[in-house]
């Protein structure tokens, strides 16, 4: 069976496969059966280099991206430092302003040094001696609010100065955003061919792994029933496919519809608080006001509604409007701030192939395959300013790079691909969308988890 594979050319094209007559032939005969077993075997083994190979075609364009992120986070924070220290200069050159102004207004209401001349017509030396003194207070006041005014001066310059550094500073990082922006793109159209490719893959290799499965069998001297499994295998795995999009469609449809039905709740509640302060003013405007004891304030009419109390912010560990990404899990491992013993998200055991869901609606960014480190990921960018990453799935993610998902959507399986030891997945959360993704956050300050 000849290999003519050249270059970079995916195997699904370059290698002649064994096909279920061949199999079903070289089981006629012992020899051939054996040889036929080593065959596949080394297609199994070259089709695993294969499907790494194909899983780390987008290795350039990530480390870009990589690359990327990091320059837009460095210039994002010396832009924010900028301006946090141009605010700063401001204020302190607003308050040397301000007090130079209370000396020239204390030295204007006490007429100034001219006014006192007045007390040199007179020859009594005590009036002189308050003379002396005047001026010499006078003196150090002039002294004092000129230090004032030159400190406010420095100080507005050097606040100047920085405004247009952060300017600067500020137009480095949209261009750094804007590349970004590009690599992230490049890297999401290498994926969404890659994932194809990756998918074919997968399919030879569960393919060659049945027929190999049949070759080894002794008992059987067909491969008809084998031939059968694959096909039902495989409907089995399109209609699981199906069957948990129409369930995250379902999920997404419900959580729609409760949203409208939340907020059609709220505007008739505001709608109330509405009637009852327009009913308040008529009434305030009709009724005749009771003679009131000077100093006290007027009793509030009866019926005008208690102002509600601020709502608090939701205390940390609480969904806040998160969806939970998987199901039947624990915690494994926590979140340990980056550094040397980091661990950038948190990992929730669960059975291998339980599904992973969306934590919140947004546009898938990338699918990927990680080197030594997440395995199969998911990046979704979410509308609220946030990024969510999922990693060790099973298997390529069940969505593609671009597409629209909701809070709970499938977006792949937990397994263990990667640096992992056992069925988890591996979650993390970024903020701070416009300043580039960087900064991770422990994700259960958001989510119950």
């Amino acid at each position: 069976m000849a290999v003519v594979q050249q270059g970079n050319a995916p195997a699904a094209q370059a290698l002649d496969l064994p096909t279920w007559d061949d199999v079903e032939a070289a089981k006629k005969n012992q020899a051939a059966a054996d040889k036929k077993v080593t065959e596949i075997e080394g297609l199994i083994a070259d089709g695993e280099k294969e499907l790494d190979r194909r899983r780390n075609m987008h290795a350039g364009e990530l480390a870009e991206l990589k690359v990327a992120e990091e320059a837009l986070a460095v210039a994002s924070d010396k832009a924010h430092t900028l301006n946090t220290e141009a605010e700063a200069s401001k204020i302190k050159a607003q308050e040397a302003a301000d007090q130079a102004s209370v000396i020239v207004a204390q030295m204007y209401r006490s007429g100034g040094v001219d006014r006192s001349m007045e007390l040199f017509l007179d020859s009594d030396a005590s009036t002189a001696d308050a003379l002396l003194e005047r001026m010499a207070s006078m003196s150090k006041a002039t002294e004092r609010n000129s230090k004032l005014s030159e400190e406010a001066e420095q100080t507005a310059n050097t606040a100047s100065s920085l405004s247009k550094q952060a300017e600067a500073a500020e137009a480095e990082r949209e261009v750094l955003r804007q590349e970004q922006k590009v690599k992230e793109e490049s890297a999401a159209a290498a994926v969404t061919q890659q994932g194809v490719l990756v998918a074919e893959q997968e399919a030879q290799q569960r393919d060659l792994e049945v027929k190999l499965e049949a070759l080894k069998d002794k008992t059987s001297k067909t491969v008809d029933g084998y031939k059968e499994r694959l096909r039902i295998e495989e409907e089995q795995r399109i209609a699981e496919a199906k069957r948990l999009a129409e369930e995250a469609a379902e999920r997404q449809r419900l959580a729609e519809e409760a949203e409208r039905e939340r907020q059609a709740a709220e505007a008739a509640e505001q709608a109330r608080l509405d009637e009852l302060e327009r009913r308040r003013i008529e009434d305030g405007l009709t009724a005749t006001p009771a003679p009131e004891a000077p100093g006290e304030a007027p009793a509030p009419p009866a019926e005008t509604p208690a102002a509600p109390a601020p709502s608090a912010p939701p205390p940390p560990n609480t969904s806040n409007g998160w969806t939970i990404p998987t199901s039947g899990y624990y915690v494994s491992e926590g979140y340990r701030s980056p550094g040397r013993w980091d661990h950038t998200g948190t990992d929730l055991a669960t059975a291998c192939g339980t599904p992973i869901v969306s934590a919140a609606e947004g546009t898938v960014a990338l699918t990927y395959w990680e080197e030594g480190a997440g395995g199969n990921m998911v990046t979704v960018n979410h509308p609220n300013g946030w990024q969510t990453r999922y990693a060790h799935m099973i298997q390529w993610a069940a969505v593609a790079p671009g597409q629209p998902v909701g809070a709970g959507q499938v977006l792949g399986y937990v397994g263990s691909t990667g640096a992992s030891t056992g069925c988890h997945l591996h979650f993390e959360m970024r903020p701070n969308q416009d300043n580039g993704w960087y900064g991770f956050v422990n994700p259960q300050d958001y989510i119950a988890l």
